[in-house]
């Protein structure tokens, strides 16, 4: 399993000196609650969707013909326990590279490059075709998984673009990926303290091609940046001005 891990001592730094330079009149509470809901909206917007192109060469077959096989081909069988299945002997059909290497039926596997009877490459086919369509169904898969993050922590969501998309995905996820082990996110209130734990396990938001861990910590610098240009700009002065700048943040004139 993938596991990227992020620091946040000096972003917890970060997040007591925004406190304390709103005021005493803000509750921290906000502020941390705030500060995750941009994060997460930003994390969203900077992982990348899945390509639909690449589904296509994933999920795509190219089958050949008997006139294409060299003559006297298709009736060469294997023998022993691929011979009830009609398995061919000989050249295998050429597939794209990126063409997953087999599918399962009625629990085998059946390699995608091999030659097959007819009945047998309808249904390899039909797999496939169910496949290709979940997964373009499933491209914002990887930015939806912040929003589910939102969510669970009870955050503000109402800026997270391509909201019917994420939608489309996380309905056409399995229930797996909206279970708590998949991505959570979940206040920690104590007498003194509040905290927001988060984390994402989910593969379409960590894997290379998303680049979710570098969105995260991409969106916690970003709003570090933030503040640290708020403060040569005299911004925390002014109630006003942090309400302008922090308009998740209620803050007393």
């Amino acid at each position: 399993m993938m596991t990227n891990r992020i620091h946040v001592r000096e972003f917890n730094n970060y997040l007591g000196e925004l406190s304390r330079s709103m005021g005493k009149g803000v509750a921290a509470s906000e502020v941390i609650k705030s500060e995750a809901s941009a994060i997460l909206v930003r994390a969203s917007k900077i992982t990348k969707r899945a390509n639909k192109s690449k589904i296509g060469q994933r999920y795509t077959i190219k089958a050949r013909d008997k006139s294409s096989m060299p003559k006297g081909h298709e009736r060469k069988r294997v023998k022993g326990r691929f011979a009830k299945e009609g398995r061919i002997k000989g050249t295998k059909t050429p597939q794209d590279p990126e063409l997953v290497p087999f599918v399962f039926l009625r629990g085998k596997k059946y390699s995608t490059s091999n030659f097959y009877p007819e009945p047998i490459w309808k249904e390899i086919k039909s797999k496939l075709a169910y496949y290709k369509k979940r997964a373009k169904a499933r491209v914002f898969s990887g930015k939806a998984s912040w929003l589910l993050i939102a969510r669970k922590a009870r955050l503000n969501t109402q800026k997270f673009a391509s909201k019917a998309s994420l939608e489309k995905a996380i309905s056409s996820q399995a229930e797996r990926f909206r279970r708590d082990s998949t991505e959570y996110g979940k206040p920690l209130p104590s007498m003194f303290k509040f905290r927001l734990k988060i984390f994402n396990n989910s593969i379409a938001t960590l894997n290379k091609n998303a680049r979710g861990h570098f969105a995260i910590k991409s969106a916690m610098g970003g709003r570090q940046g933030f503040f640290r240009q708020n403060m040569k700009m005299g911004v925390f002065k002014s109630a006003a001005r942090i309400g302008k700048k922090y308009p998740g943040v209620r803050v007393k004139a």
